[in-house]
């Protein structure tokens, strides 16, 4: 009988040995899907065109510093051809790069909360996947016109989508990445970082404010929680933009990344 039970036991610690193994490589598996397809849309949609934004090169990018002898901070280092990417999903809101980082991705406009949980599980192009997409707070019905605009994506382990943004938590990282640039089919931004912080998924802080009276008010509470000092002029910020992913310090934690959304007056470039 002894035999008996020791063998049973042995069965099933292999069939979950087995079966978690096979979990674990079906999620790298799919991680990767999702970066080479991410990637192949950026091939597609993306040009590069100025040197200093070369240096995105994908989750294993070292990240540059981004001072302003290396980067004109009022031309973007991207142009983009929307047509092409509305071919593969009519909802795109517009594109989020940061040199020298995995982030250089899409952002798909979410018209109600229902969008949220198709979102967090397929990509762009519509394909199920964990990755998910980067994608808009359903209650930015002006996009990048509101007071705040939000932007959602995962922290995934293999350093894609969002997972950059857990490094704006020193100060090192923020001086070499002050900016990302959000280009749309009719505007440019440049953000300028702002500040951090780590807050519950329900804070105070996930707000589309009225007034900028409430704005003002946001902003101080990214100032005075920041892990880092940003030179920016909190006095002339008129709109801003909020970078929210997972930050895996605990149950339900994230990090909001916050930052000045700085309308370029220039002209899109239209190459494609």
């Amino acid at each position: 009988m002894k035999v008996h039970i020791r063998t049973i036991i042995i069965v099933i610690a292999a069939a979950v040995f087995a079966f978690s193994g096979y979990k674990i490589i079906s999620n790298l598996s799919e991680r990767k899907e999702a970066e080479n397809a991410y990637a192949d849309i950026a091939s597609q949609a993306v040009l590069v065109v100025t040197p200093a934004a070369e240096s995105n090169t994908g989750s294993g990018a070292t990240p540059s510093a981004e001072t302003s002898s290396e980067v004109d901070i009022n031309n973007p280092p991207i142009s983009v051809n929307f047509e092409m990417l509305k071919k593969q999903n009519s909802n795109v809101a517009g594109w989020l790069y940061c040199a020298g980082t995995p982030i250089n991705y899409p952002v798909v406009r979410c018209d109600d909360s229902a969008d949220y949980s198709y979102y967090e599980s397929h990509t762009f192009s519509g394909k199920k996947n964990s990755s998910g997409s980067i994608f808009t707070d359903y209650r930015n019905t002006d996009l990048f016109n509101d007071y705040n605009s939000i932007l959602y994506g995962h922290s995934m382990k293999n350093g894609t989508m969002f997972a950059y943004m857990l490094r704006y938590t020193n100060q090192d990282f923020y001086n070499s990445h002050k900016y990302l640039w959000l280009l749309t089919e009719t505007d440019i931004y440049r953000v300028d970082i702002i500040g951090a912080i780590n807050v519950d998924g329900n804070a105070e802080e996930y707000v589309i404010p009225k007034n900028k009276a409430e704005l003002d008010t946001l902003i101080s509470a990214f100032v005075s929680g920041s892990p880092f000092r940003s030179d920016v002029n909190i006095a002339s910020v008129e709109k801003t933009i909020m970078f929210s992913t997972c930050a895996y310090n605990g149950e339900e934690r994230r990090i909001i990344v916050l930052g000045s959304l700085m309308k370029i007056n220039k002209d899109i470039d239209k190459s494609f």
